[in-house]
């Protein structure tokens, strides 16, 4: 079983380490993720999406992808993940 200072040490290594560098910055992905949301969504949504709630709906696939298999630690990484790099979007961060 890996300690939880090992899981966000891999949490630091992925968001930044790997994933940045193979698709920048997650802020810059998050704010081209809600541009594209926007145009493709325009007539679903209430309000357009911006980068912090192009993070709580990462963080919500996420946790619906661990409703098929909640023992799958990559899921769990990647939402510790996606929490971290939405708190580096909100507004006051």
């Amino acid at each position: 079983m890996s300690s939880r200072r090992e899981v966000l040490a891999e949490v630091e290594r992925i968001v930044c380490g790997d994933r940045e560098a193979s698709y920048g910055p997650p802020e810059d992905s998050f704010a081209d993720i809600a541009t594209i949301a926007n145009v493709a969504l325009k007539r679903y949504l209430a309000r357009p999406l911006d980068p912090v709630g192009v993070a709580l709906f990462m963080r919500a696939l996420k946790l619906a992808r661990s409703g098929n298999d909640p023992l799958h630690r990559d899921s769990w990484v990647d939402g510790a993940g996606y929490a971290v790099c939405g708190a580096a979007v909100l507004p006051d961060a």
